[in-house]
């Protein structure tokens, strides 16, 4: 898409996910010992006060959320997304049982738009879940 997003990366790691998007602006937060670079915060996400932090910290309005918490999720999905009403979410699962505690946390404000599953581990029972969400206005 022409679109140029504002993204906040949330579990983001190196920033894989979010790094070959057209974006004007980009956070990526995770817990490192040492931030990779600028546009890299270092916050331990499971913390109460996450979300304020990263409140403080982020400069510009995210329009994309993106989300690839480890296997336990997001249990506070919808305080993310009452503190960033980002018109778009990516969600990235390895575990459909907290995916989907996760999306239906957000009731009616967002509706699934995509959900793709990659069986990168043929053979096993590992999977990953890609879910694209659009705010319900």
């Amino acid at each position: 898409s022409n679109q140029e997003f504002k993204i906040l990366d949330l579990f983001g790691g190196n920033g894989n996910i979010s790094a070959n998007l057209t974006f004007q602006e980009r956070l990526v937060v995770d817990y490192y010992s040492d931030p990779p670079s600028e546009g890299f915060v270092s916050q331990d996400l499971f913390d109460a006060k996450a979300v304020f932090n990263i409140q403080e910290k982020i400069n510009f309005e995210p329009n994309l959320l993106i989300f690839d918490p480890p296997r336990s999720g997001v249990k506070n999905l919808e305080e993310w997304t009452q503190a960033f009403p980002a018109q778009t979410i990516l969600y990235v699962s390895c575990d459909p049982h907290t995916l989907a505690r996760d999306l239906k946390s957000l009731g009616p404000k967002y509706k699934l738009d995509k959900l793709t599953l990659f069986d990168f581990f043929p053979g096993t029972f590992h999977f990953e879940t890609v879910a694209i969400l659009s705010r319900a206005y």
